[in-house]
């Protein structure tokens, strides 16, 4: 037993203290479907490790934290009753409060808006956050290492909409992300998807290496999992994301302003662990978004309203925001 645990450390090349291009202590992808019970158990454990140390604030550099202006995403009922009927009402708690918070971004502050995404799977997020910017969207450039049938579409959709759509198949954990950067991007956006970016610091220096070749500001807006998401989502990219990982990511950036944003708090974690994570996953009973779908979309209201007025201590996600102004 002993004897596989080490190859499996060895295989992964588990570093307690964490790698030079990225935040996690292992190289365990949770996404990886072939994960054997003990491969399982060390990915879960020291992800549960790594998280543990976030909330306590171990080896952090505390100068650095407090250059990051932490605060609660917070929607009043009047604002919520508007929006309520925009967003799908099966989204995961985290997924409708992220598209919320994408909706309400000042996007008027960059002007003509070129962006780049991610992870971006379908692309839909060209066509939601033309529609939120006001139609100021000129420009978007998809990455993602699996192609996706619906590409075509949003190509389709850009053409008719005067954007400049394009997608590119890569993997950037192999390749140079600034082969794929075009011209004039000033927008650099992710949802859910730097957790399965192996070398996530690389990519943020890359980042950082593109900003410092411009004479224009850049934005960066990123969704991405927290600590309280290894029990929500299990299973889940490399890693979690705490306040240690995140000094990480923040201080490749030394010249921007940067805030990180709290998303959901346990009214919300609780609902999505009850109507997600335990029938989906645990008791194996179906998704109940499906089965109790009134019963979830009156919920979810009432959790995103009540996470609303409470300091969150456990959110399931950041937004993290770097803006250089250059």
């Amino acid at each position: 037993m002993y004897e596989r645990l080490e190859k499996i450390i060895n295989m992964y090349d588990v570093q307690p203290h964490g790698h030079e291009l990225s935040t996690s202590t292992h190289y365990i992808n949770g996404d990886d479907t072939q994960l054997n019970n003990s491969e399982t158990m060390l990915y879960m454990l020291l992800n549960y490790m790594s998280n543990i140390d976030d909330v306590n604030l171990t080896n952090i550099d505390k100068s650095l934290l407090e250059k990051i202006d932490i605060k609660n995403f917070q929607v009043h009922k009047d604002l919520l009753d508007k929006m309520w009927s925009k967003f799908d009402k099966k989204s995961s708690p985290s997924r409708k409060v992220g598209d919320m918070f994408w909706s309400l971004l000042p996007y008027e502050e960059l002007g003509d808006l070129r962006a780049l995404d991610i992870g971006c799977g379908s692309g839909r997020y060209s066509e939601k956050i033309w529609n939120w910017s006001d139609k100021s969207l000129k420009s978007y450039t998809g990455l993602d290492v699996f192609p996706n049938k619906e590409w075509s579409k949003m190509k389709s959709w850009g053409l008719e909409n005067s954007v400049q759509v394009d997608f590119h198949k890569t993997n950037i954990d192999l390749e140079n992300l600034l082969d794929f950067i075009p011209d004039k991007t000033n927008f650099f956006m992710s949802q859910s998807a730097i957790e399965h970016i192996k070398y996530d610091l690389k990519y943020f220096q890359s980042i950082q290496k593109y900003i410092e070749s411009v004479d224009f500001p850049v934005y960066q807006v990123h969704l991405f999992p927290a600590s309280e998401s290894l029990r929500l989502f299990l299973l889940h990219g490399y890693r979690q994301y705490g306040l240690n990982s995140i000094v990480k990511i923040t201080k490749i950036f030394k010249d921007s302003s940067i805030e990180l944003i709290k998303l959901c708090g346990n009214a919300c974690n609780e609902l999505h662990y009850e109507f997600i994570t335990d029938p989906v996953y645990i008791s194996r009973t179906g998704d109940m978004r499906e089965t109790k779908a009134k019963e979830y979309d009156e919920k979810l209201y009432e959790a995103i309203l009540k996470d609303s007025k409470e300091e969150n201590h456990s959110p399931a996600f950041w937004a993290l925001v770097i803006k250089n102004e250059n």
